[in-house]
């Protein structure tokens, strides 16, 4: 049993190919998609038992501007900044 744990503590935290590290990013990212949708549908249901119609309503509205404000908050900043750090080969590490 603790052999198993370690090879699966290896492959998850270790790189060992390519095809290790494409398999282990993609899990990794679906996790965390997976969890912040859970926490999002759990917040949402316990908003809506707390807050009542009329607070729902208010709430609602609110998270329906914040959506599509951050649709247009991010106008491309991140692909840029991502793109001048691959750039940078002294510093990669950082």
């Amino acid at each position: 049993m603790l052999c198993i744990i370690v090879q699966r503590k290896n492959f998850f935290f270790i790189n060992t190919s390519n095809k290790q590290t494409v398999i282990k990013n993609t899990f990794w990212l679906f996790m965390g998609e997976a969890s912040g949708r859970l926490l999002k549908m759990a917040l949402i249901i316990y908003a809506t038992r707390k807050l009542g119609v009329e607070g729902w309503g208010i709430f609602s509205y609110v998270i329906s501007v914040a959506s599509l404000s951050m649709v247009f908050s991010d106008i491309g900043i991140s692909s840029i900044i991502t793109r001048e750090a691959a750039q940078e080969k002294e510093n990669y590490k950082k």
